[in-house]
């Protein structure tokens, strides 16, 4: 067989021609074009595995909210409850604080009723005495009483310190219920100077109000006799022994006092 050696050369040159052709257009290209595919491939297997991590991550995430959201809302429920039984027993304590201020509030509206209706009681009862004593000594004699009265201020002039009974030194007035007459006027000055022990000025007064008997009034001191002062100290006596029904009953007695 025979070879032409131009021939092969040429034929040579022309392979490594379209090698180096080959490869500076195409293989090199080429490699390129796999190496970036290469690349996007595993760029995608990155962005996948990193969406999967972070797919896990959101997914303990929310495992872990919904732990958080059931223990907050555990502890929610927990505090609304506290709350709720806080204000009920708060409502409790205040109905049981009006219950109470109620109760109090009616109790001391009794017992004002009850003060009431006795004092109510004893002013009826202090105005029939009152009725009665002034019938009954309208059946006394009028000397008699007069008599009575004007002894029981005698008494009570002389039992009088005397520092008391100087103070009826000066004018003094003689009251009685009705107009005394000439007699019975001298005889009271009689007796009243013998109970003192000193001229007296006697000023004789009316004054309705004392029902019956007599009072000497001075500037500076007073001594009674009489069923008006008798009658205040019982009805005194009767609105004391309504708040103290055990406390005996005391008659009034004529006593001294400043005017």
């Amino acid at each position: 067989m025979h070879f032409d050696l131009w021939t092969l050369a040429l034929q040579t040159i022309n392979i490594v021609i379209l090698v180096w052709l080959l490869s500076r257009f195409l293989y090199r290209p080429l490699l390129a074009v796999v190496d970036g595919r290469r690349a996007e491939i595993q760029r995608m297997r990155d962005d996948a595995d990193r969406a999967k991590r972070e797919a896990s991550e959101l997914r303990a995430e929310a495992a872990a909210a919904a732990t958080a959201s059931a223990a907050e809302r555990g502890q929610l429920v927990a505090q609304a409850q506290a709350i709720a039984r806080q204000a009920a027993e708060a409502e409790m304590a205040k109905a049981s604080d009006e219950i109470r201020k109620l109760k109090d509030d009616a109790a001391a509206e009794i017992a004002r009723a009850q003060r009431d209706a006795e004092d109510e009681l004893t002013s009826t009862a202090s105005a029939l005495a009152v009725d009665v004593a002034r019938r009954l000594l309208q059946r006394l004699p009028a000397d008699a009483g007069f008599a009575s009265f004007l002894a029981g201020l005698c008494d009570e002039a002389r039992r009088l310190p005397p520092q008391l009974r100087d103070g009826f030194k000066g004018e003094t007035a003689l009251v009685s219920p009705a107009t005394l007459t000439a007699e019975d006027l001298a005889t009271a000055r009689t007796a009243l100077e013998a109970a003192f022990g000193f001229p007296l000025t006697l000023t004789p007064r009316v004054d309705a109000s004392l029902q019956a008997g007599l009072e000497l009034r001075a500037t500076h001191a007073a001594i009674s006799n009489n069923w008006k002062a008798d009658l205040e100290q019982i009805a005194e006596d009767l609105r004391r022994d309504s708040r103290h029904p055990d406390s005996p009953i005391r008659l009034a007695q004529p006593v001294p006092g400043d005017r």
